[in-house]
C-alpha cells in the first residue's frame, strides 16, 4: 500500500528523533525511493523542521551525500506529538 505524503513526513520526523541520518538510511528505513525521501525532506526543511547538510564525499565510497537532522522546532513537534499519543 502506498503511503501518503503526510505519513512519510511524520515517519521521517520520528526516524530523526533518534539522531542524524543520511537520506539513504531514511530511504531504507521508510521503504521508499531516494527521490521521494529527498522531496519530503525538502518540504520539511522549508518549514524549518529539519536541517539538511550536504557533504562533499563519503569516506566509504567517495560520493557526495546528504544528512538530515531535526531542528529545535522539529524536536518540539515530535515531542508534542508523542505526548498527545500518550494522552489518547
Amino acid at each position: 500500500m502506498r503511503k501518503s505524503g503526510l505519513r512519510l513526513e511524520q515517519e521521517i520526523l520520528r526516524a530523526l528523533a533518534d539522531g542524524e541520518a543520511s537520506l539513504r538510511e531514511l530511504e531504507t528505513r521508510l521503504g521508499t525511493n531516494h527521490n521521494t525521501v529527498r522531496a519530503h525532506c525538502s518540504v520539511l526543511e522549508f518549514f524549518g523542521l529539519i536541517g539538511l547538510t550536504r557533504h562533499a564525499r563519503s569516506d566509504a565510497n567517495g560520493r557526495p551525500f546528504t544528512t538530515a537532522q531535526l531542528t529545535p522546532l522539529g524536536r518540539k513537534v515530535v515531542h508534542e506529538r508523542d505526548l498527545l499519543r500518550l494522552v489518547k
